[in-house]
């Protein structure tokens, strides 16, 4: 039986898309670590709202999409629409980022009143 040619572009989309996921999870488990010191805490939030995201992707698919045609077509326009907002997502993730008193530390380490090793004195940790 002979595949149609729609098959190698849905698989490089599926692809792409979970890398691109994967990426941006990556980005804002980063972004998270500012306003939560435990990066077990900002991880286990960010998993968390990646798997609800996913579960209500395979839903509203169901409801909506799972009966009709151009299924393919539609992966597309979805892909596409996500894109933009994505990026704006990540830009206003960086911007809140930046915004924190001089960046983020894995750019500049900052010093001062706050910082990591200031903290880390007390209990005799030195950086």
């Amino acid at each position: 039986m002979r595949r149609p040619a729609v098959a190698p572009l849905l698989l490089l989309a599926a692809f792409v898309s979970g890398f691109a996921t994967m990426a941006v999870e990556v980005l804002w488990v980063r972004y998270l670590a500012f306003s939560v010191p435990n990066t077990q805490y900002s991880f286990t939030g960010i998993l968390g709202v990646l798997l609800l995201a996913f579960a209500l992707g395979s839903l509203l698919y169901n409801v909506f999409l799972a009966h009709r045609d151009g299924q393919a077509f539609m992966l597309g326009v979805i892909e596409m629409a996500l894109a933009p907002v994505t990026l704006l997502a990540l830009m206003l993730g960086a911007w809140a980022v930046m915004g924190n008193e001089g960046g983020p530390s894995y750019l500049a380490p900052r010093s001062g009143p706050g910082s990591s090793a200031q903290r880390a004195a007390p209990w005799g940790l030195r950086s």
